[in-house]
């Protein structure tokens, strides 16, 4: 089992599921922390549910300020996002390695390779208070 997107451990709290709407919920990949040739932004990206918000940066508290190991520092809103897993090269983490190659990681080659082989990847989530919003 593999944990992906924002969670309490990543930016301090999970994305929102939405239970008046039969528990649908919002995916919101991690923050990308280095450089990267990402462009993507949580206040560039749109949500797919967009009942409650437009932008993945509506979900997340604009109030951060977000330091890195170069002393440089963004706020939320400005932050690249990673996503992982990547349906569209179908990897995931290492993906310096394999994304822009097409190739599968070593670290999870040596899993899908074996027979059988499942992968499961789970989320933190959070209800979201509608009524707030």
């Amino acid at each position: 089992m593999i944990r992906i997107g924002i969670d309490t451990e990543t930016v301090g709290y999970c994305a929102p599921v939405f239970i008046e709407d039969d528990y649908h919920f919002e995916y919101i990949p991690i923050p990308e922390g280095r450089e990267s040739n990402e462009t993507r932004t949580y206040s560039n990206t749109f949500v797919r549910n967009r009942k409650y918000a437009t932008y993945m940066s509506d979900f997340l508290d604009e109030d951060i300020t977000w330091k890195f190991d170069d002393g440089s520092a963004c706020s939320t809103k400005n932050l690249k996002i990673h996503f992982d897993p990547e349906f569209e090269t179908n990897t995931y983490g290492d993906y310096w390695i394999g994304r822009s190659k097409g190739r599968i990681p070593e670290r999870l080659r040596s899993v899908v390779e074996r027979e059988p082989a499942y992968l499961f990847f789970y989320s933190g989530l959070s209800p979201y208070d509608t009524e707030v919003y």
